[in-house]
């Protein structure tokens, strides 16, 4: 059964909120009318744990969000949620729970606890600086559903032309390796010179056919470098060189630009210094190129030289650059980060929406010239054989 978030206020104009578990979200807001609550908002759950008792980032904000607007003791609320989870996950909820009865302060102990993402250790932090740690985190959540739902779209967009390519290589593999041959050895009683498509076709056959441990092993290798860069994160190199690819690259890096202003605008709204706020979203970015250059302008920052100045220096995106002109005015600030975050949220969904547009008709035209080639190069010796025969 699915949980669902509420808010809603109790006669008197107390407001609530919370977690139920319901069939659907009109039974989870029925059972609340049935207690007396009005103006009830559901919404479902990001704590719900997924396959294999994992729980995700969001679950444990929403957790500790509702923990925080209750006044519960944090450790507790968390011990129960460590009991829904298994394997790593539950370690780090344990390691962070003893830590949190120990005496140690929430910002360090979500800090210095391995397992939990940077990013909600450095809202942690901004919420436990202010003692807002409740509403601080149910903002952080609603940013990060939107922020999964981006990605979700952007993910779902670049699998499908992908997948599409996958497919096309494999008919093209198969022609080589099972049709090609074939027409090889009727070529050859031809004695005539081949067309050089042909002769280019029934070449890569061969080196397909007669080395096929190569190209196993190549293969492979494409999976270690995939697995690779997905564990460890993707070099610098190739971001920067990703981010120069029409369409995606621009989705891509939209993406990367929308979470960096959500970060930087949940911490100076919650009045974290521009240096250290700029550190800390350095520190969750996924962009090692403007997780270099925010942490060059919060030292330049700390050495008086304005961060409005700074950001034009160090070629900030126009529309987060745009953003420092409010350095000054802390809401302003937030505020202002928070639309140029909204404003590369609609940048990467249309540019997802873009692409999947682009992805039939392209996909179409690679599959159709990768056919129509080789079909070509087969019959282009029968042609000729004709003609000499004529």
């Amino acid at each position: 059964m699915p949980d669902f978030r509420y808010t809603a206020r109790t006669p008197e104009g107390e407001t609530r909120s919370g977690s139920v578990s319901a069939d659907d979200p009109d039974a989870a807001r029925h059972e609340l009318e049935s207690q007396g609550l009005v103006e009830v908002a559901v919404e479902e759950s990001l704590a719900t744990p997924q396959r294999g008792g994992s729980v995700s980032e969001g679950a444990l904000a929403e957790r500790v969000a509702e923990i925080g607007n209750t006044g519960l003791p944090l450790a507790a609320g968390l011990r129960l949620l460590a009991e829904e989870t298994h394997g790593g996950q539950r370690a780090a909820l344990t390691a962070l729970c003893d830590r949190l009865d120990a005496g140690e302060p929430p910002a360090e102990a979500f800090g210095r606890t391995r397992g939990i993402t940077p990013t909600l250790a450095a809202v942690v932090k901004a919420g436990c600086r202010t003692g807002r740690i409740g509403p601080v985190l149910d903002q952080y959540v609603d940013r990060l559903r939107e922020r999964e739902d981006r990605r979700t779209k952007i993910r779902a967009s670049i699998a499908y032309p992908v997948v599409l390519v996958s497919a096309c290589l494999l008919v093209g593999l198969a022609l080589l390796v099972f049709v090609v041959p074939g027409f090889r050895s009727i070529f050859e009683g031809f004695g005539t010179e081949l067309p050089w498509l042909t002769e280019t076709v029934v070449g890569l056959s061969a080196l397909v056919v007669e080395y096929p441990l190569a190209w196993v092993a190549f293969g492979i290798l494409c999976i270690v470098v995939v697995l690779a860069v997905t564990i460890s994160g993707m070099p610098a190199v190739v971001q920067r060189g990703i981010d120069y690819v029409p369409v995606v690259g621009t989705a891509l890096g939209a993406d990367r630009l929308a979470t960096f202003c959500d970060v930087l605008g949940t911490l100076v709204a919650e009045r974290v210094p521009l240096p250290e706020a700029l550190r800390l979203a350095a520190d969750v970015s996924n962009d090692s190129h403007l997780a270099r250059t925010a942490r060059a302008i919060a030292a330049e920052a700390e050495r008086g030289v304005p961060p409005d100045e700074s950001a034009v220096h160090r070629r900030l995106p126009s529309g987060l650059r745009s953003a420092f002109l409010w350095q000054d005015d802390g809401d302003a600030l937030g505020e202002s980060l928070f639309a140029a975050g909204r404003l590369y949220d609609s940048r990467a969904r249309a540019n997802a929406d873009l692409l999947a547009s682009l992805v039939g008709p392209i996909s179409v035209l690679v599959v159709a010239t990768t056919v129509g080639m080789v079909a070509t190069a087969l019959f282009l010796p029968l042609v000729k054989l004709l003609n000499d025969l004529s």
